[in-house]
């Protein structure tokens, strides 16, 4: 089962690319810092986690620019994997479906996630650029992170250099350790209030709002299908270990997610 997980995580958003990429940071235009590789203790167990690229909290503007994409390229598509059938039937083949741009933009219902206040500003307003991103659903950040594989792939091969690995949703263990840094530096405050996602005290490793500001979506799925969400929010505050089940349909306006990327090495 655990080579199975590894398999549809490394499957995840798409063709795996064997490009070289420790040497060259992945932020063509989306922040994100190394997280070297090491080992942290949960549950009196010790896990080793392999080096990774993980961004700031994805923002207003970058899921705008997402969000315009597929509104001008509707007949383009995108592949997601049902994750649901793999952890339940053990099942690769069979376990993509395309999506046009046009469907997935149908599905993203982002606004409603928004529980009262004004989200039509929030999200549209120039003010809020730089604001974490809410009211979107676990398949909503995985559409997310397909679609920007694609897009700084894209870029990449007109500029012959090999591709990146896939952006995708990071998974708890990743998420734990880059959150334990904090430890190793001032706590960061919780705030009762969004604000900016590179904004306040950074940990050990630059990232900053790990734990605080808004939870964030993990790429683990229960057997149930379930989402898992982990952190602190303006909303609501919660240890690091505390573990958030949620449908993946869920959205509320103190959730967001960030993006992760393997660092693949030479």
């Amino acid at each position: 089962m655990k080579i199975l997980l590894k398999l549809f995580i490394v499957m995840l958003l798409g063709t795996l690319s064997y490009g070289q990429n420790s040497d060259v940071s992945p932020s063509i235009d989306i922040n994100m810092v190394l997280i070297p590789e090491g080992e942290f203790e949960h549950d009196s167990r010790k896990i080793i986690v392999p080096g990774f690229w993980m961004s700031e909290e994805i923002t207003n503007k970058e899921f705008r620019e997402f969000i315009d994409d597929l509104k001008a390229n509707p007949d383009d598509s995108l592949g997601l994997m049902n994750l649901s059938k793999v952890v339940k039937d053990k099942d690769l083949s069979n376990a993509i479906t395309f999506f046009s741009y046009k469907e997935v933009l149908n599905n993203i219902t982002y606004s409603k996630g928004w529980n009262g206040g004004d989200f039509e500003n929030y999200f549209y307003s120039e003010k809020y650029d730089d604001y974490p991103v809410v009211g979107v659903s676990f398949e909503s950040a995985r559409f997310f992170c397909i679609w920007k594989t694609k897009q700084l792939n894209k870029q990449r091969e007109k500029n012959d250099l090999p591709p990146l690995a896939d952006i995708r949703l990071p998974t708890e263990s990743e998420w734990l350790y880059a959150a334990k840094g904090n430890k190793e530096r001032k706590k960061q405050p919780t705030s009762s209030e969004l604000h900016p996602a590179k904004s306040g005290d950074s940990n050990i490793y630059g990232l900053h709002n790990i734990n605080s500001n808004v939870s964030e979506w993990t790429s683990n799925i229960s057997e149930e299908g379930k989402g898992l969400i982990k952190g602190s929010s303006w909303e609501k505050t919660v240890t690091i270990d505390e573990r958030i089940i949620k449908p993946v349909d869920y959205k509320s306006n103190s959730v967001g997610f960030r993006v992760v990327m393997s660092d693949l090495g030479e």
